[in-house]
């Protein structure tokens, strides 16, 4: 099997996980979007100068005059939170579904070799390339979604606490 030079060769040495691998790779680039997108317009509303015109200012005034505001901050941020869970979720299923395409490469790799009568060595390279090459893929999906994750989760405590300090000045 020759070495992939492109990024299509890449990605298509790695066998049929690698279609469940781009899937991922589009569902954790848009939770990221999402979440980027999601604060942006949060820490306008809850910022040091909140912006009266946004849109969500105007929903979270409509939402606070129906219930006590620690319960409006959550119902008003429960897509961000669901966002944030998922960038884990995904990761970690990023580095399952890498480990999968190994075992498959590998399985692949030893049928093939024991079903071979000569070439042993060429065919057991090959199944191990594609093995490896999920294993890659799976790993550079997984590490980026939970980074995300952890810094979202960790805007999400800073926004929390901001909401509280906006919330105890609307008070006095």
């Amino acid at each position: 099997m020759p070495i992939p030079t492109g990024p299509g060769s890449f990605l298509g040495a790695g066998g049929p996980v690698m279609i469940i691998l781009g899937l991922l790779s589009v569902a954790i680039t848009a939770l990221m979007i999402y979440c980027i997108l999601q604060f942006r317009s949060f820490f306008k509303v809850f910022g040091s100068t909140p912006e009266v015109n946004h849109p969500l200012t105007r929903r979270w005034q409509e939402i606070q005059d129906r219930m006590p505001q620690p319960l409006a901050f959550v119902v008003l941020t429960a897509g961000l939170q669901r966002a944030i869970r998922w960038l884990a979720h995904l990761g970690n299923i990023s580095t399952l579904t890498g480990l999968l395409g190994t075992v498959v490469g590998v399985y692949t790799a030893f049928g093939a070799l024991a079903a071979a009568e000569t070439g042993r060595m060429q065919i057991m390279a090959a199944g191990i390339h594609q093995a490896i090459i999920t294993t890659i893929v799976g790993l550079c999906l997984a590490i980026p979604s939970l980074l995300a994750h952890y810094y979202f989760r960790d805007r999400m405590r800073d926004l929390e606490t901001r909401q509280a300090v906006h919330s105890g000045s609307d008070a006095r």
